[in-house]
Protein backbone atom coordinates (compact mmCIF):
# COMPACT_ATOMS: atom_id res chain seq x y z
CA UNK A 1 0.00 0.00 0.00
CA UNK A 2 2.69 2.62 1.27
CA UNK A 3 4.55 1.91 -2.31
CA UNK A 4 1.18 2.76 -4.11
CA UNK A 5 1.09 6.32 -2.05
CA UNK A 6 4.79 6.89 -2.96
CA UNK A 7 3.82 6.54 -6.58
CA UNK A 8 1.14 8.30 -6.67
CA UNK A 9 2.31 11.45 -5.11
CA UNK A 10 5.26 10.99 -6.60
CA UNK A 11 3.47 12.26 -9.72
CA UNK A 12 2.66 16.19 -8.20
CA UNK A 13 6.31 16.19 -7.70
CA UNK A 14 7.68 16.18 -11.39
CA UNK A 15 8.12 19.98 -11.24
CA UNK A 16 7.84 21.36 -7.49
CA UNK A 17 4.90 21.71 -5.20
CA UNK A 18 3.57 22.48 -1.93
CA UNK A 19 0.69 20.08 0.26
CA UNK A 20 -1.59 21.50 2.83
CA UNK A 21 -2.81 19.54 5.60
CA UNK A 22 -6.19 20.38 7.43
CA UNK A 23 -7.81 18.74 10.26
CA UNK A 24 -10.80 19.98 11.85
CA UNK A 25 -10.99 18.73 15.75
CA UNK A 26 -13.69 17.85 17.91
CA UNK A 27 -14.50 15.69 20.77
CA UNK A 28 -16.32 13.39 18.69
CA UNK A 29 -14.55 13.73 15.07
CA UNK A 30 -11.70 14.69 12.86
CA UNK A 31 -12.34 15.97 10.16
CA UNK A 32 -9.02 15.46 7.45
CA UNK A 33 -8.76 17.73 4.70
CA UNK A 34 -5.14 17.09 2.44
CA UNK A 35 -4.86 18.95 -0.52
CA UNK A 36 -1.77 18.23 -2.91
CA UNK A 37 -0.91 21.26 -5.71
CA UNK A 38 -0.06 20.00 -9.17
CA UNK A 39 -1.96 17.87 -11.35
CA UNK A 40 -2.52 14.02 -11.91
CA UNK A 41 -4.39 11.60 -14.10
CA UNK A 42 -3.61 8.65 -11.45
CA UNK A 43 -6.88 8.27 -8.87
CA UNK A 44 -5.23 5.07 -7.13
CA UNK A 45 -7.62 3.92 -3.82
CA UNK A 46 -6.04 5.54 -1.01
CA UNK A 47 -7.31 3.55 2.47
CA UNK A 48 -8.08 5.71 5.43
CA UNK A 49 -6.72 3.81 7.69
CA UNK A 50 -2.79 3.20 7.36
CA UNK A 51 -3.16 -0.59 7.77
CA UNK A 52 -5.62 -1.71 6.00
CA UNK A 53 -4.72 -2.97 2.48
CA UNK A 54 -5.39 -0.70 -0.41
CA UNK A 55 -6.73 -2.22 -3.32
CA UNK A 56 -7.03 -5.33 -5.15
CA UNK A 57 -4.58 -6.23 -8.20
CA UNK A 58 -6.59 -4.08 -10.95
CA UNK A 59 -7.03 -1.09 -8.26
CA UNK A 60 -10.42 -2.07 -7.42
CA UNK A 61 -11.74 -0.89 -3.95
CA UNK A 62 -11.85 -3.70 -1.61
CA UNK A 63 -15.47 -4.22 0.13
CA UNK A 64 -15.56 -3.52 4.30
CA UNK A 65 -12.61 -1.15 3.67
CA UNK A 66 -12.44 2.58 3.77
CA UNK A 67 -10.98 5.07 1.69
CA UNK A 68 -10.46 8.99 1.55
CA UNK A 69 -12.84 10.85 -0.88
CA UNK A 70 -10.52 11.82 -3.85
CA UNK A 71 -10.90 15.33 -5.85
CA UNK A 72 -9.27 16.33 -8.98
CA UNK A 73 -8.93 19.47 -10.79
CA UNK A 74 -5.91 20.87 -13.06
CA UNK A 75 -4.22 22.23 -10.03
CA UNK A 76 -4.68 20.12 -6.98
CA UNK A 77 -5.63 16.99 -6.15
CA UNK A 78 -7.83 16.99 -2.48
CA UNK A 79 -8.42 13.94 -0.06
CA UNK A 80 -10.88 14.04 2.62
CA UNK A 81 -11.82 11.77 5.38
CA UNK A 82 -14.00 11.91 8.69
CA UNK A 83 -12.74 9.84 11.42
CA UNK A 84 -14.18 9.44 14.35
CA UNK A 85 -12.11 10.80 17.52
CA UNK A 86 -10.29 7.62 19.13
CA UNK A 87 -9.42 6.22 15.30
CA UNK A 88 -7.49 9.20 14.59
CA UNK A 89 -3.82 8.52 15.47
CA UNK A 90 -5.03 5.16 12.92
CA UNK A 91 -5.43 7.32 10.06
CA UNK A 92 -3.01 7.15 6.90
CA UNK A 93 -3.11 10.93 6.82
CA UNK A 94 -1.56 11.89 9.94
CA UNK A 95 0.52 9.06 9.88
CA UNK A 96 2.34 9.50 6.31
CA UNK A 97 5.10 12.16 7.64
CA UNK A 98 5.66 11.23 10.72
CA UNK A 99 6.94 8.52 12.48
CA UNK A 100 5.68 9.02 16.05
CA UNK A 101 2.18 10.59 16.54
CA UNK A 102 0.45 10.53 19.92
CA UNK A 103 -2.04 11.90 22.26
CA UNK A 104 -0.72 11.13 25.52
CA UNK A 105 -2.73 12.10 28.45
CA UNK A 106 -0.12 13.67 31.06
CA UNK A 107 -2.25 14.98 33.80
CA UNK A 108 -6.09 14.61 34.93
CA UNK A 109 -7.96 16.28 31.91
CA UNK A 110 -4.69 17.14 30.58
CA UNK A 111 -3.36 15.85 26.96
CA UNK A 112 -0.54 16.34 24.83
CA UNK A 113 -0.63 15.95 21.29
CA UNK A 114 2.77 15.54 19.68
CA UNK A 115 4.78 14.17 16.56
CA UNK A 116 8.62 13.54 15.94
CA UNK A 117 10.60 16.33 14.67
CA UNK A 118 11.66 14.78 11.26
CA UNK A 119 9.17 15.10 8.18
CA UNK A 120 9.84 12.05 6.32
CA UNK A 121 7.76 13.32 3.51
CA UNK A 122 9.87 16.74 2.70
CA UNK A 123 12.98 14.49 3.67
CA UNK A 124 11.74 11.73 0.36
CA UNK A 125 10.15 14.16 -2.09
CA UNK A 126 12.88 16.16 -3.83
CA UNK A 127 10.30 19.09 -5.00
CA UNK A 128 8.26 18.91 -2.48
CA UNK A 129 8.81 22.66 -1.24
CA UNK A 130 6.70 22.99 1.73
CA UNK A 131 3.93 21.04 3.83
CA UNK A 132 1.34 23.57 5.85
CA UNK A 133 -0.50 21.95 8.53
CA UNK A 134 -3.51 23.55 10.03
CA UNK A 135 -5.38 22.13 13.25
CA UNK A 136 -8.28 23.89 14.14
CA UNK A 137 -9.94 22.74 17.22
CA UNK A 138 -13.41 23.10 18.08
CA UNK A 139 -14.81 24.90 21.56
CA UNK A 140 -14.56 21.37 23.10
CA UNK A 141 -10.70 22.27 23.90
CA UNK A 142 -9.14 24.70 26.01
CA UNK A 143 -5.16 24.88 24.64
CA UNK A 144 -3.14 25.85 27.11
CA UNK A 145 0.55 26.03 25.21
CA UNK A 146 1.25 25.25 21.86
CA UNK A 147 4.85 26.07 18.97
CA UNK A 148 2.83 26.55 16.09
CA UNK A 149 3.85 29.36 13.68
CA UNK A 150 0.92 31.03 13.55
CA UNK A 151 -2.44 31.15 15.72
CA UNK A 152 -5.51 32.33 14.23
CA UNK A 153 -8.48 32.32 16.82
CA UNK A 154 -9.03 28.30 16.80
CA UNK A 155 -6.72 27.16 13.79
CA UNK A 156 -3.20 26.76 14.72
CA UNK A 157 -0.17 26.69 11.89
CA UNK A 158 3.01 24.94 11.19
CA UNK A 159 5.30 25.90 8.22
CA UNK A 160 7.44 22.91 7.73
CA UNK A 161 10.05 23.41 4.77
CA UNK A 162 13.07 22.42 3.44
CA UNK A 163 14.86 24.69 6.10
CA UNK A 164 13.86 23.27 9.26
CA UNK A 165 11.83 19.88 8.47
CA UNK A 166 14.52 18.14 10.16
CA UNK A 167 13.96 19.68 13.62
CA UNK A 168 10.33 20.71 13.83
CA UNK A 169 7.76 19.10 15.62
CA UNK A 170 4.35 19.61 16.64
CA UNK A 171 2.97 19.95 19.80
CA UNK A 172 -0.29 21.40 21.34
CA UNK A 173 -1.37 20.77 24.87
CA UNK A 174 -4.60 21.35 26.26
CA UNK A 175 -7.89 19.99 28.40
CA UNK A 176 -11.22 19.01 27.30
CA UNK A 177 -14.16 21.48 28.87
CA UNK A 178 -17.45 19.92 30.09
CA UNK A 179 -19.93 19.73 27.38
CA UNK A 180 -23.38 21.47 28.06
CA UNK A 181 -25.14 18.20 28.60
CA UNK A 182 -23.02 17.45 31.62
CA UNK A 183 -23.07 20.58 33.11
CA UNK A 184 -26.91 20.50 33.16
CA UNK A 185 -26.80 17.09 34.45
CA UNK A 186 -24.41 18.10 37.35
CA UNK A 187 -26.96 21.45 38.11
CA UNK A 188 -29.83 18.86 38.21
CA UNK A 189 -27.70 17.18 40.57
CA UNK A 190 -26.97 20.12 42.66
CA UNK A 191 -30.39 21.31 42.80
CA UNK A 192 -31.32 18.00 43.77
CA UNK A 193 -29.22 17.86 46.72
CA UNK A 194 -30.03 21.34 47.75
CA UNK A 195 -33.67 20.18 47.60
CA UNK A 196 -32.78 17.31 50.14
CA UNK A 197 -30.50 19.97 52.48
CA UNK A 198 -34.16 22.10 52.35
CA UNK A 199 -36.22 19.26 53.10
CA UNK A 200 -34.00 18.14 55.79
CA UNK A 201 -33.84 21.33 57.29
CA UNK A 202 -38.06 21.82 57.00
CA UNK A 203 -38.15 18.17 58.82
CA UNK A 204 -36.09 18.99 61.38
CA UNK A 205 -38.00 22.42 62.43
CA UNK A 206 -41.69 20.41 62.39
CA UNK A 207 -40.37 17.58 64.84
CA UNK A 208 -38.35 20.56 67.14
CA UNK A 209 -41.74 22.79 67.35
CA UNK A 210 -43.92 19.22 68.12
CA UNK A 211 -41.19 18.64 70.75
CA UNK A 212 -41.23 22.12 72.10
CA UNK A 213 -44.51 22.19 72.01
CA UNK A 214 -45.34 18.32 74.20
CA UNK A 215 -42.95 19.97 76.82
CA UNK A 216 -44.90 23.30 77.26
CA UNK A 217 -47.90 21.40 77.95
CA UNK A 218 -46.01 19.84 80.82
Amino acid sequence: MKNKVLLLISLFLLSGCTAEYNAYLTKQTVSEDTIVFGLTNDNFPITAYINDQGASEDNEKIPDIEYYDIMQNPDYTEYKYDFPYENYLNGTGVNYCYKNVSIAQIADNNYKLSTNNFNSCIDYYEELTEIKINLKFSDDFNITSNNADEVNNNTYTWLINRTNYNNKSIEVNYSLKETKEVSKEKAKGNNFNIFIILGSFIILGVVLTIVIKKQNKY
